[in-house]
């Protein structure tokens, strides 16, 4: 129930048990979310109406039918302006989306203000790591007499295990001949290859040379 709030990237992390069941509940869910905040909504613009006609009715009785009208739609604008209308408004519309979806569809529509959450948890994670980041030495490159170049880092660069990854470097594609420890601050040390003409890029990254490389 808890997942069926949330965007397709938490359910990522936090893999549910059964997908169909998350579905089934983001409908359903979705259509109590809409008939309690629609139900809460309309209560609400009946007291508000009600406290209007009060206000206004001796004036509405004299008037036309088309003043009649006119002064309804005032009023519905005035309900709408007060922000809590508005969230209540905004929460039956997104019960019912996410009812329509789930239901057609078989799709969940995340609530907004945990997908709101998720991304500014997303955010600090990602500032968090840029701060981490910097705070590492420089990586240190050489290009070896046979061609290869040998990088020491920091960083684990656990992309560069994969075989279908390629890393350019210059103009020059490289991929990875082996990796060895290294002693510190460099604890990681990638040999790189220069990459078969033609291979198909299928995970492909840019590496600006850190430093001068040193032949």
């Amino acid at each position: 129930m808890v997942l069926s709030f949330c965007p397709a990237t938490a359910r990522r992390e936090y893999r549910p048990v059964s997908p169909d069941r998350v579905v089934s509940a983001a409908t359903w869910i979705g259509l109590l979310q809409f008939l309690v905040f629609g139900y809460l909504l309309a209560m609400r613009y009946g007291h508000f109406l009600e406290s209007r006609a009060r206000q206004w009715g001796p004036l509405l009785r004299r008037a036309s039918e088309v003043f009649q009208s006119g002064s309804l739609i005032i009023v519905t604008l005035e309900f709408l302006i007060y922000p809590v209308s508005l969230l209540l408004l905004y929460f039956a519309l997104e019960g019912f989306a996410r009812f329509i979806t789930g239901l057609i569809a078989s799709e969940v529509v995340p609530s907004l203000p945990v997908y709101v959450a998720f991304k500014l948890r997303k955010n600090f994670r990602k500032r968090q790591e840029s701060k981490r980041v910097s705070q590492l030495p420089t990586d240190v490159m050489t290009v070896l007499p046979d061609g290869r170049v040998r990088i020491a880092t920091a960083h684990r660069r656990p992309q560069w295990n994969n075989p279908n990854h390629t890393i350019e470097i210059g103009s020059l594609h490289y991929e990875l001949d082996r990796m060895d420890q290294g002693a510190l601050p460099h604890p990681f040390v990638f040999f790189l290859r220069r990459a078969p003409l033609g291979k198909v890029l299928r995970s492909y990254e840019r590496y600006p040379p850190p430093v001068a490389p040193e032949d």
